[in-house]
């Protein structure tokens, strides 16, 4: 009996396995879930889709154009407008297990997709292997790119299969972000970092600073310190291509205000604008730029730094006066004891505040007693330790402190 050789039982092995492994490889492709990040939106469209409409095809095999060079999965893509701002459900119906993503008019670029529907029953879907995408969508032109995540029923003898898209209005409105406004924008204080969402979001009918927006607005405010004021989009944290705009004037009335732009990786910017001490500001975040990293819809933190707002005093100048002398420790004793008539940072009304707290309270014990004013005397008679913030002799800004500049002018 022959026998045969080692090659000619490698050649027969392979003849066998190179088969499966292509066949592998291309269920891989189809297992593999990675996104579309560029698509032709003119060579591949087959059709459009209206609001409360539906689109019905194939994915075909053959004949469809194809993910990955031709080894993945085919896919259609489908021209849809949106007339008004709105909240739209998009769904698929196939025996394959679909995916949906929503791609921009321009670069014909995936900002959002979706893999499975969670609320297939709701949206009277066959089975949960069907895709449903929720969401707001701003006025625009966009298309939808549909194919099979998962190797369809009957692959690979199967080479075609049906499905359909439908646009529907939204069953429920999704909740808006608390900030989705320019007149519900949180206040946010210097030094402090923001989290937020533009998922969802609202369109805004108000002038785009850097960018079409791509994505609804939110809302945040500040306080002018006088100085430059940063505004940073770009912590790892931020899932978006974020742009910032940066306002003055009332929520009816928005002026864009200039600021230097420096952009960062991953299609993110911070800004850094000059502001008027006292002046308020608005600010908005949202998506924008061509979606080649990630989406304009999702999570962002915006991070603003500055010299705070606040009066600017010596340590321990409870009266005011621009020095710090025998008249503080008596001004203190007078607040203490009979109510005296001049204190450091007072409210609109005139009444103590934790910034008069920060300039008189000379020990740092956090309270205001007979303890500070006794302080202050040991610092300017006998050469005891000086204001806990630092020398009495030093201006510093005092945060949510008066406007008034009650240090001396050189």
């Amino acid at each position: 009996m022959k026998r045969t050789t080692g090659h000619a039982q490698r050649a027969s092995i392979h003849s066998r396995i190179l088969p499966a492994l292509l066949l592998l490889g291309a269920g891989l492709y189809f297992f593999s879930g990675n996104p579309l990040w560029a698509q032709d939106c003119v060579n591949c469209t087959r059709g459009e889709i209206e609001p409360g409409g539906t689109f019905s095809n194939n994915f075909s095999m053959d004949e469809d154009c194809r993910h990955t060079g031709g080894a993945g999965p085919p896919y259609d893509i489908i021209r849809y407008e949106q007339s008004e701002p709105g909240c739209v459900t998009f769904s698929a119906v196939s025996s394959c297990n679909t995916m949906l993503e929503l791609l921009d008019r321009d670069g014909c670029l995936s900002f959002i997709q979706n893999d499975d529907c969670p609320a297939w029953e709701d949206e009277l879907l066959e089975n949960s292997r069907n895709s449903c995408l929720s969401l707001r969508l701003c006025p625009g032109i966009y298309y939808i790119c549909v194919y099979p995540m998962r190797p369809c029923e009957g692959w690979p003898d199967t080479r075609t299969w049906d499905y359909s898209v439908r646009v529907t209005e939204c069953r429920e409105e999704p909740e808006l972000p608390a900030n989705d406004n320019c007149g519900n924008a949180i206040e946010v204080g210097m030094n402090t970092s923001v989290t937020g969402t533009t998922l969802q979001a609202a369109c805004d009918d108000v002038p785009a600073c850097s960018g079409e927006p791509r994505s609804g607005m939110v809302w945040y405010r500040f306080t002018g310190t006088g100085s430059e004021v940063e505004l940073n989009a770009c912590e790892r944290s931020t899932t978006i291509q974020a742009r910032i705009a940066v306002y003055t004037g009332s929520c009816g009335d928005l002026t864009c205000l200039d600021a230097e732009r420096i952009g960062c990786l991953r299609d993110r910017e911070t800004l850094l604008v000059a502001t008027e001490r006292g002046e308020q500001y608005h600010v908005a975040v949202y998506g924008s730029g061509d979606p080649d990293v990630d989406s304009w819809l999702g999570e962002f933190e915006l991070i603003i730094s500055g010299t705070p707002a606040g009066g600017r005093l010596l340590p321990g100048d409870f009266n005011a006066d621009s020095r710090v002398n025998i008249s503080d420790p008596i001004a203190v004793l007078e607040f203490l004891f009979i109510g005296g008539r001049r204190i450091a940072c007072p409210d609109e009304a005139g009444a103590f505040t934790d910034a008069s707290l920060a300039v008189a309270d000379f020990n740092g014990d956090e309270r205001l007693d007979i303890s500070d004013g006794v302080s202050m005397l040991n610092w300017l008679f006998l050469g005891g330790p000086s204001h806990h913030l630092g020398l009495p002799s030093e201006c510093r800004v005092f945060e949510n402190c008066s406007k008034e500049d009650a240090c001396a002018t050189p």
